[in-house]
């Protein structure tokens, strides 16, 4: 247990009594260039930021700093989307991301992480006597209440206003009181109000700035904060906001999925959902009629499908949930006429109809489902981050009504924790586990011995082509990794699909597969399988088949080992790396009768991963060279 705490210190993770499963948070981000404003901003300064995701608007905001805009992260904001600060940079890299593969290396490193800054406002043309007030919203940490929070005493969020002189002068939190509260909420409470009345001459001239910081762990986005509705105006004598928005909406319009290839979709090889649901949010210290909720969904600019629900009355302070349904009938209809279909477009708009209030843009709101050549329960946005050490290995089953033709394998690696770059990993595809849907033995359809790859970028994929298509016939199959790193090997986990019990098996390699109960968060891991058309097609043909029941059990020795290393007979390959995924010892095509002695002596001390094979069987073990 002790390891645990050395590598995840005040994270939420699950140990299992046949592999360790480890769980961070690693938040969503991407750039998003936005119109461009002038230098000095007037009043009012009203940014909720419903309009946008990525880095935060140059028309409020100056560049830089790390902070983000996204709509996947804060638990029911008051308006939809908010601003996430946490230990990544714009381009989602920790600021400090520890290198090498060793389990003795602390990720536990403390900094400055994310800021914001605004552009300078003119405030010299106001008074003490014009009521200017500055309000915002703040969230720590995210999601479940069954957590334990992540953030440390240490770890704080601060707002600074700019005074005449250039100063910055801390303004929040600023008592004891307040500093408790920060401390002592749980992960992904309410969202908090604070409302600052400005009567302070200093700050009213014309280069006013204000700005948030966060300090926290700078190896990843493990101490996360998230704001919304930021908003300085005169005339503000209460603090009251009078506003209705938007908050949150479901964004899958299949039953099963959150994307199908399109092949699936033109052949009606999916299930439709029952609706879109939304839940709208009074801002306001009054109650009110909202009105009716409009939905309109395109495919490729055709229309698919047009509904209303309608309006009701909100309580001050509060929220209600709504349920857009489908047109069925209309959708299947319009499915031959979609134009351009060799990747389709979905673009649900959904519009609300309130009083005055003091923002529109946030009445309305889209979200868009883009078909290509792949099956994902995911939706693109990784909050989290889910990984195995000790040569775990997890699977996702997948469920097929149609026959298709699967190529390749998605998976969202995330930069978070150690760099573990080309650390030896096992891709697989299995047509059945044993003990898992009544099956009595494993049957592996294909193995790809490859290295983790990061993409560069946010929230991108790394494919692993298969050596041949492989025909999976309509029916259950099940995807994933092994890993052979005693350091987790992290992938995305996205919170707002919840299948960690349904779909989602583990295992410590050889041993029994199950699923883990323990686990408190919900969410899915980010593994997607992808089909086409391909030459050379192997077809999975009985004999083909590959019946997995137990793991080579080759007896390699010593480890610890000086020079030499002895391998009993029973293999065809033998791959030695190195912890960056190097090869430095392959041979093939040996004798499965005959023992193997390789000649060590010119390595350098340290960890190594061997890779061994008899052709059929395979399994990975940890060599130590300490001379």
């Amino acid at each position: 247990m002790a390891r645990i705490c050395l590598i995840i210190i005040s994270l939420f993770s699950s140990t299992l009594t046949w592999a360790q499963l480890y769980q961070s948070t690693i938040p969503y981000k991407t750039v998003k260039n936005q119109a461009k404003g002038g230098d000095t901003l007037n009043l009012p300064f009203i940014d909720d930021f419903s309009s946008y995701t990525g880095s935060p608007t140059n028309d409020y905001w100056l560049a830089g700093g790390g902070g983000y805009v996204n709509n996947s992260y804060a638990v029911f904001p008051p308006s939809y989307n908010a601003l996430t600060l946490d230990g990544t940079d714009n381009n989602g890299q920790p600021y400090n991301f520890v290198s090498g593969a060793t389990e003795n290396v602390s990720i536990d490193i403390d900094g400055e992480t994310d800021y914001i800054i605004s552009k300078p406002i003119d405030l010299s043309i106001y008074g003490t006597l014009d009521g200017i007030a500055f309000s915002f919203y703040w969230q720590k940490g995210s999601f479940s209440a069954n957590t334990i929070p992540e953030l440390k005493d240490g770890d704080t969020l601060k707002l600074f206003f700019k005074s005449k002189s250039g100063a910055w002068k801390k303004v929040f939190p600023i008592d004891s009181n307040k500093r408790k509260q920060m401390d002592t909420l749980i992960n992904g409470h309410d969202f908090v109000y604070e409302f600052l009345s400005i009567k302070d001459t200093n700050y009213l001239h014309d280069a006013f700035q204000f700005k948030f910081t966060t300090h926290g762990k700078v190896t990843g986005a493990w101490d996360v904060w998230n704001i919304d509705y930021v908003y300085l105006d005169k005339g503000r004598l209460t603090d009251n906001i009078q506003d209705f928005a938007f908050s949150s909406v479901s964004q899958s319009l299949f039953a099963d999925y959150h994307s199908i290839p399109v092949e699936a979709l033109l052949q009606s090889n999916f299930t439709l959902s029952d609706g879109i649901n939304a839940k709208t949010f009074n801002l306001t210290n009054i109650g009110n009629f909202i009105g009716q909720t409009n939905l309109d969904i395109t495919a490729n600019g055709l229309l698919m499908s047009q509904s209303t629900a309608t309006g009701d009355f909100l309580p001050a302070q509060s929220n209600k949930e709504v349920n857009l349904s489908i047109d069925k009938i209309t959708f299947n209809n319009n499915i031959g006429g979609i134009p351009n279909p060799n990747e389709i477009t979905f673009i649900s708009k959904l519009s609300l109809v309130t009083p005055d209030d003091s923002l529109s843009t946030n009445d309305t709101l889209s979200f868009t489902n883009t078909l290509k050549d792949y099956y994902a329960y995911d939706d693109g946005s990784a909050e989290m981050a889910i990984g195995f050490g000790e040569y775990g290995e997890l699977v996702m089953e997948y469920e097929f009504s149609g026959s298709d033709t699967i190529t390749a394998i998605d998976i969202n690696f995330l930069k978070i924790g150690h760099n573990l770059e080309n650390t030896p990993i096992s891709i697989r595809l299995w047509e059945s586990i044993e003990g898992v849907n009544g099956a009595n033995s494993s049957v592996r359809l294909a193995s790809i011995f490859t290295g983790v790859r990061y993409k560069t970028g946010l929230n991108q994929f790394t494919r692993y082509n298969l050596d041949k298509g492989i025909i999976l016939s309509p029916g259950k199959y099940y995807i994933g990794y092994e890993s052979a790193s005693l350091n987790p090997t992290y992938i995305g986990f996205d919170k707002n699909t919840d299948l960690i019990q349904q779909k989602v098996y583990m295992r410590r390699s050889g041993e029994v597969w199950s699923q883990d109960e323990t686990i408190l968060l919900a969410g899915t891991p980010m593994i997607r399988p992808v089909f086409g058309d391909v030459t050379g097609l192997k077809n999975t043909k009985e004999e083909e088949k590959e019946q997995i029941k137990t793991t080579l059990n080759v007896k390699v020795y010593p480890n610890p080992t000086a020079n030499k290393l002895h391998i009993e007979k029973g293999v065809k390959t033998i791959i030695l790396s190195d912890i960056t995924g190097r090869k430095v010892i392959e041979q093939t095509n040996l004798d499965i009768e005959s023992k193997t002695i390789l000649e060590l002596g010119f390595l350098n001390k340290g960890t190594y991963y061997l890779y061994l094979s008899d052709g059929r069987l395979e399994e990975v073990q940890m060599i130590v060279v300490s001379q």
